[in-house]
């Protein structure tokens, strides 16, 4: 009997983000993208893993099959993400018939991308934006934290050269300047950290000393790196220092690859989000009530006549007090605003005036007043239908005002 394996298929989604098309694929247990072998086909994405002896076969939807741009890859080690994006310049919706068109180019499995875009690349003018620059020392500091531990565990344990001894790095510390600018990182910085030397049981050998990268940039790929050792302690203490100034510099020196430091810091750099300057809460409450209040289109009489409001004017101040130790409101409103009522036989208008709106006393309480127009003659029972009908529509919107202008605000 032939067993037929089934393809592994691991969670992800498509997304669509401007101008791209974004597989997004959850990978938590993977570290980078090294030992990764990633094909991404026509019609599909195979993906191997490390250690892993099945392929996660990801099919592509209709609508990246004519995609001619050629996709890009960047992984998370944060969020254990691998997002493979597609410029689009018209991206078609999921129920849109397939265009047929050439398949696909195909990327390298191993391929990063370069921590700056070529200086000589120019934009259409229409694609040019003023980009921001932002800080981020920080995640240099915790980048080179991150490769100069993983660093330690893999290439420092058990060295035969000095006995089966291991180096411990520590107390890393990372100074200078740090910045993104679209999809460029650069730094400038010095990095120190201290080491120590154990022997093959565990214990301290008693070599000790520092380390030093004086200038560390994201074009240096190979780091200059002086180490110092302790005078003093028995022979092998001393071989293992010795060993730490010729090879151990070198090693060290060759991990730091600051092109490979600056794309990770890319891939994982999430700009802060922009928020919308917000609008004073007076303007907000003018802009607000008089939408909601000309957008009012209220039944009369089963149907028979409908009233509408038009020109509404708020005037008056809104304000916030901490009463209780919680933001709360405090205004004090006038409303004004003409109405019309049609019905079979014609049209009558008039106007609405609410003449004090305040956060103390609230809708119930604030008067309504609605009369006939100047030298204007209205039905008593078109005026009767508009106080009631009319008149409630109103005190509603005033309600769901005072709800909105609490969350605005909480926000």
């Amino acid at each position: 009997m032939t067993v037929q394996s089934i393809p592994l298929v691991p969670p992800h989604q498509f997304s669509v983000e401007g101008c791209k098309q974004l597989l997004t694929l959850q990978l938590p247990t993977l570290e980078s993208l090294k030992g990764v072998d990633l094909d991404i086909g026509a019609t599909e994405v195979r993906l191997l893993l490390p250690g892993s002896c099945d392929h996660l076969l990801i099919t592509l939807p209709k609508e990246l099959h004519a995609n001619p741009s050629p996709p890009t890859a960047k992984f998370s080690r944060k969020r254990g993400e691998l997002t493979i994006s597609w410029e689009v310049n018209d991206i078609p919706k999921v129920a849109d018939s397939p265009t047929e068109g050439p398949p696909v180019l195909e990327t390298s499995s191993t391929h990063r991308e370069v921590a700056c875009a070529p200086e000589a690349e120019t934009l259409p003018a229409a694609a040019i934006e003023v980009q921001s620059e932002h800080e981020c020392l920080e995640l240099v500091q915790d980048e080179v934290e991150y490769v100069l531990k993983q660093f330690t565990v893999k290439k420092l344990k058990s060295i035969a050269a000095i006995g089966g001894a291991s180096v411990l790095l520590s107390d890393f510390a990372v100074e200078g300047q740090a910045s993104i600018k679209g999809d460029c990182c650069r730094f400038q910085a010095s990095i120190s950290f201290s080491w120590e030397v154990m022997d093959a049981f565990g214990g301290f050998l008693g070599s000790t000393g520092t380390g030093e990268v004086p200038v560390f940039t994201q074009d240096e790929l190979s780091p200059k790196v002086t180490i110092k050792a302790s005078k003093n302690g028995s022979r092998p203490a001393q071989a293992a220092g010795d060993w730490m100034k010729s090879k151990g510099a070198c090693l060290i020196s060759e991990c730091l690859n600051g092109k490979d430091i600056a794309a990770t810091i890319l891939s994982e750099w999430e700009p802060p989000e922009v928020e919308a300057p917000k609008v004073p809460l007076t303007q907000w409450s003018k802009t607000y009530l008089e939408e909601k209040i000309a957008s009012l289109n209220v039944k009369l009489f089963g149907g028979s006549a409908c009233a509408t409001f038009s020109s509404p004017k708020i005037f008056g101040e809104v304000s916030t007090s901490a009463k209780g130790g919680k933001p709360n409101a405090v205004f004090q409103l006038r409303l004004e605003c003409m109405w019309s009522i049609t019905t079979v036989t014609g049209k009558s208008e008039g106007t609405l005036v609410v003449p004090e709106f305040t956060s103390e006393h609230g809708p119930e309480s604030a008067e309504v007043q609605v009369e006939a127009g100047p030298g204007k003659k209205v039905s008593g029972q078109l005026l009767t239908g508009l106080r009631q009908m009319g008149v409630s529509a109103v005190r509603t919107v005033l309600a769901r005002y005072m709800q909105e202008l609490q969350l605005q605000i909480k926000s």
